[in-house]
């Protein structure tokens, strides 16, 4: 794990600063719109001390919020699905736990058959002042329509003051108007410790998820997790009718099975996903994969058979700091940049575009596409 000092009183002052504002607002942390789809949204809020009454009043109207979904749980961690929702269609919301309310914000599902924009980030554990200042304003400049991460959003996910200060107090009105994809890291999971689960919600609060939005089949695991179930579960996905059918195929997790810089010569990927995932992942045609915990970028496109290919593009410049040292140099690797960045995906019918855009200069040092419609090996095989 990679080691991060920080100053303790300046975390302190903002810290403070924060909690002030949160307060003034009814609620401490969030709310956060999380793990979309076309009809649904996940909404996740934190308030100071446990109660059993909590509440999302929402509706289409910002002056009559007509619709409500309660829950009825003793938490100070309240997570509540939105459900039936319509596609294109402005919601307002707001948040209520107890007597104590948020502000009314709103937010837009886009048109799953409509080209929409997702951003991507990753690694701003260890660098949230970069963060803070650079990336979440690049990303907002960006008007994505969802967004992404592949993981280490803090520093140590066992610290309260970390989730506060490195990801929920500095993106506060990015996700809390947009929904995101989360992805676990290492520096956010602690074995012994479930914070990660009451800051980190995933659907079901489980370690996985899949969802599919429009063209896009997206499968998240979680790489701080090796277990058969979880190994079971994605042989599931991958095989299911909804992976297949995609137009566009992304698995999402932190730890890389492929990367050429680190921050010391002795990290070239995680072996067991090269002997176990990737065989699993290219086996099903899977068109990108996404990762970060290398703090740089990098693209690497393999060749699967019948001129089919899948990118593996590395993410992990959104904060920390960047690894400039050079380790296998893996012969696929199409690209390294160690520089802070953000990765930007215009998606329609035909292709996913996407291009890297750094943060110092907003220059675009990586473009590539995928297409759409990929003809499957069985496909070609049956066609010959």
């Amino acid at each position: 794990m990679r080691n991060s000092i920080f100053c303790t009183f300046t975390l302190g002052l903002l810290l403070a600063g924060t909690l002030l504002k949160a307060q003034n607002d009814g609620i401490f942390l969030g709310p956060s719109l999380y793990a979309p789809t076309p009809s649904s949204v996940h909404i996740w809020w934190h308030v100071k001390e446990a109660m059993s009454a909590h509440q999302v009043e929402y509706g289409t109207n910002k002056k009559k919020l007509d619709q409500q979904v309660i829950l009825n749980e003793n938490t100070a961690y309240p997570h509540i699905e939105l459900t039936g929702l319509q596609a294109g269609t402005a919601y307002f919301y707001r948040v209520k736990s107890g007597d104590i309310s948020s502000e009314i914000f709103s937010f837009k599902l886009p048109e799953p058959d409509k080209p929409f924009r997702m951003v991507f980030w990753s690694d701003n554990q260890g660098g949230f002042e970069t963060f803070r200042d650079k990336t979440v304003p690049l990303m907002m400049e960006q008007k994505p329509d969802l967004l992404l991460t592949a993981g280490d959003l803090v520093s140590d996910g066992a610290q309260y003051t970390h989730w506060v200060d490195h990801l929920y107090g500095p993106a506060r009105e990015l996700i809390r108007t947009v929904p995101w994809y989360p992805v676990r890291g290492n520096h956010d999971y602690s074995e012994d410790n479930d914070l990660c689960y009451d800051m980190l919600p995933l659907p079901n609060n489980d370690h996985y998820y899949a969802v599919s939005y429009g063209p896009l089949r997206l499968v998240i695991i979680d790489s701080n997790n090796d277990s058969d179930a979880q190994w079971e579960w994605l042989d599931e996905q991958l095989n299911s009718d909804a992976w297949k059918n995609a137009k566009y195929r992304l698995v999402a997790f932190h730890h890389p099975a492929f990367n050429s810089l680190w921050d010391s010569p002795d990290n070239d990927g995680r072996a067991l996903y090269r002997t176990k995932l990737v065989p699993m992942i290219e086996g099903a045609y899977g068109d990108m994969v996404i990762n970060g915990h290398m703090h740089a970028y990098e693209r690497l496109r393999r060749l699967m058979g019948n001129d089919e290919f899948i990118e593996y593009v590395i993410i992990g410049g959104a904060g920390g700091t960047l690894d400039t040292v050079k380790v296998y140099q893996w012969p696929f690797s199409v690209i390294q940049y160690s520089t802070h960045h953000i990765l930007v995906a215009d998606i329609d019918d035909e292709k996913m575009l996407l291009k890297m855009i750094e943060l110092d200069t907003d220059k675009v040092l990586d473009v590539f596409m995928i297409p759409a419609n990929k003809v499957k090996a069985a496909e070609k095989e049956k066609a010959e």
